[in-house]
């Protein structure tokens, strides 16, 4: 949010990741102000000068982006400085994360290591100009060479993914970015029209890891269980117990991501097995606790 208005070149030039040929950072930027509005972000479009109209600036203002003092109790405000401390942002230098506590009237506190580091790597950067000019790009990946025809990038769980059509397999395919082997080769701008909307990827994030595939049965409270079953994909098995409460069966190969899944619950869910699954939730919940 800014009360100064910028210029679409000011735009492009502060924030990174725009195409630098004119027609794509234009098509870009375009899309970037849709979903804005459609996420309910208040852009407004303002006038520079009294002379002439056509010189026009964009601002988000903060008195309507800004949610208001939200009146955290201690408890509430001893986990949000907890997330922030657990969140990386790269670019953002440790004293404006602490001036965002700050305004919050949080604590501060000692640091500890990242559990999400949010980076843009360069393919990430030759993947959104390949977007936004139409270029099918190739790559290597799991020792294959992929031609795509590139529709999106998300990221999630500390991960960027690309969405978009396989040209040999004829099919609509994900690939996690950082497990490309090489760098990305794009073609020739205005090759293929991508789709208005993309459907954004469903991910399982415990499922990308690096760990050794696990089977694990997690216990959830009855009550709690339908808010969540969508979180684990369809791919899990569910289990209705005498006492009402639920079990959920699901592989885990991110012991990570799935350890934070299971914080989000609270205490409406607890590790069932496999026996050292639930000793490293136990052992890591302790040395928070210290």
């Amino acid at each position: 949010a800014t009360r100064r208005p910028l210029t679409v070149e000011q735009i492009g030039e502060q924030i990174a990741g725009y195409p630098a040929e004119p027609m794509s950072f234009r098509r870009q930027f375009e899309r970037d102000k849709d979903e804005l509005r459609q996420a309910g972000v208040p852009l407004e479009l303002v006038t520079l000068s009294e002379w002439d109209e056509r010189e026009v600036g964009y601002r988000i203002p903060p008195e309507l982006y800004y949610l208001p003092d939200p009146e955290l109790d201690p408890d509430e405000r001893a986990a949000l400085q907890f997330a922030m401390d657990a969140i990386s942002l790269r670019g953002l230098e440790g004293s404006q994360r602490s001036d965002a506590g700050l305004k919050l009237e949080l604590p501060p506190s000692e640091a500890m290591a990242p559990m999400a580091d949010v980076s843009v790597s360069a393919e990430v950067g030759v993947l959104r100009e390949a977007i936004s000019s139409g270029q099918v790009v190739r790559f290597a990946y799991r020792s294959a060479t992929r031609t795509v025809e590139p529709h999106r990038l998300d990221y999630q769980n500390g991960r960027w993914y690309l969405t978009g059509r396989d040209l040999d397999k004829e099919a609509i395919r994900s690939f996690r970015v950082d497990r490309f082997d090489g760098s990305v080769d794009p073609g020739t701008p205005g090759s293929f029209e991508a789709p208005t909307s993309t459907r954004a990827l469903r991910l399982e994030p415990w499922r990308f890891g690096d760990d050794p595939p696990t089977a694990v049965t997690l216990q959830i409270d009855r009550d709690h269980a339908p808010v969540v079953r969508d979180s684990f994909g369809p791919d899990a098995e569910w289990t209705e117990r005498a006492d009402g409460d639920v079990e959920v069966r699901c592989v885990v190969s991110g012991r990570r991501a799935f350890r934070t899944l299971v914080l989000s619950m609270l205490d409406h869910a607890v590790i069932v097995e496999p026996a050292d699954v639930r000793d490293e939730f136990v052992t890591y919940l302790e040395g928070l606790a210290r």
